[in-house]
């Protein structure tokens, strides 16, 4: 019995493995059309988690405000720079406490000041309550090529000073998006 293979047998495993050209164009194409298809819902996650920031660090600076406002036994105002998309300030009398810079331009933030007061400024008490005003309400509209009053946020702040977020902007004293 030899030990050498048959010539034959020697060429068979001689195969070099790896990717034809077509198979690498079909796995290109499937890889386009899988990215085709989730483009659209990513983009749609962006604008909703965009909204959802920005409704969260309003949130955040509002409660700061109260908090702060009731600690220092004074009134603190979180104010709108220019209007709300241009920034806002928390500020205890010339003291800025936390500042928000301007938001992305694609994105509007509205709002209105029911009761009294000004649509650009709102001032808490010393109790924690609002000054001026028996409501405030913000929206944090998404960009209008993607406009939705359902998927858009709305922040509510009471005249006790109770603030409150929710989805849908739908009949907001502030205005749709």
């Amino acid at each position: 019995m030899s030990l050498l293979k048959h010539p034959l047998q020697l060429k068979c495993s001689a195969r070099s493995s790896g990717f034809t050209l077509v198979e690498l164009i079909i796995a290109i194409a499937i890889v386009a059309i899988l990215a085709a298809i989730a483009l659209p819902s990513f983009r749609e996650f962006n604008i909703r988690m965009q909204v959802s920031q920005l409704t969260n660090d309003l949130v955040h600076d509002l409660n700061m405000a109260r908090a702060e406002s009731v600690k220092r036994g004074r009134d603190v105002v979180i104010e709108a720079n220019a209007n709300w998309s241009d920034g806002w300030a928390v500020k205890f009398g010339s003291e800025e406490i936390s500042t928000h810079a301007a938001i992305n331009p694609q994105y509007v933030i509205q709002a209105k000041s029911t009761g009294g007061g000004t649509d650009d400024a709102i001032t808490f008490q010393p109790t924690g309550s609002l000054l001026d005003a028996t409501a405030f309400d913000i929206n944090v509209c998404r960009p209008a090529a993607s406009a939705n009053n359902a998927q858009s946020r709305r922040i509510t702040v009471l005249g006790s000073g109770l603030i409150s977020s929710r989805r849908d902007v739908s009949g907001s004293p502030a205005g749709g998006c």
